[in-house]
């Protein structure tokens, strides 16, 4: 069940800061990302299941569309999930930068490929990213340019 939400303009910059709506199945690790202004710890460490999300320049999608447009990727994704059981999606939102893909998934590479495996297909261009974003959240997984969030995980590295 995705629950939706809307949130204020926030205080500092940083990826996801833009943010104006969305729906997810897991506010919790929302709220703790928008708590923490980027990257936060794992909510649950050790238990093979990765957090990340992709964020899309809003620019892509066409003007009116971004959430519909945002749905057709999320949904070749979530199929692709389902048919290896690599990870399902938990939600996204919309910003006035970006649109963001959230997923949960369980078999690292593998799972990313299939993100990214979507969006190339669907010729989504790679965002300019901080590099305090892509060390603090990435941890060199390879994922530069469209993963742009992973939660850290806490005494597994």
């Amino acid at each position: 069940m995705y629950s939706g939400y809307k949130l204020k303009p926030q205080e500092s910059e940083y990826l996801r800061s833009d943010t104006i709506a969305g729906m997810t199945r897991y506010f919790g690790l929302i709220g703790d990302y928008l708590d923490a202004n980027g990257p936060c710890d794992h909510p649950f460490p050790g238990v093979g299941v990765d957090y990340v999300f992709a964020a899309v320049p809003t620019s892509y999608f066409p003007k009116g569309g971004q959430v519909e447009a945002r749905g057709i990727i999320e949904d070749e994704i979530i199929e692709a999930f389902d048919a290896t059981g690599a990870g399902i999606s938990l939600g996204g939102a919309s910003g006035d930068q970006n649109c963001y893909l959230d997923f949960a998934i369980y078999d690292g590479e593998r799972s990313l490929e299939i993100i990214k495996t979507v969006l190339r297909k669907h010729r989504v261009p790679r965002p300019t990213l901080k590099k305090d974003v892509i060390n603090a959240s990435l941890g060199g997984t390879g994922t530069e340019g469209w993963m742009a969030g992973r939660t850290k995980s806490v005494g597994t590295r």
